[in-house]
């Protein structure tokens, strides 16, 4: 919590991804596309880091007030 803001962050070191090359909606995949979704309907933010062999990041802010 910072300032009535919920910040969640998870890191790993596995094989990563390519993030803009990640199968969407019209390819019947809605994981990433559906997490931004829910938090854009709830005023906050997802943001995904990630490359191959470099693991990835996922960043959460939420207001929590």
């Amino acid at each position: 919590m910072d300032n009535g803001m919920l910040l969640v962050s998870v890191r790993d070191n596995g094989t990563g991804f390519d993030p803009s090359a990640c199968p969407g909606p019209d390819e019947g995949h809605f994981g990433l596309d559906g997490i931004r979704e829910r938090l854009r309907q709830l005023g906050g933010t997802f943001e995904i880091t990630s490359a191959p062999n470099q693991g990835t990041a996922a960043k959460i802010t939420l207001n929590a007030k």
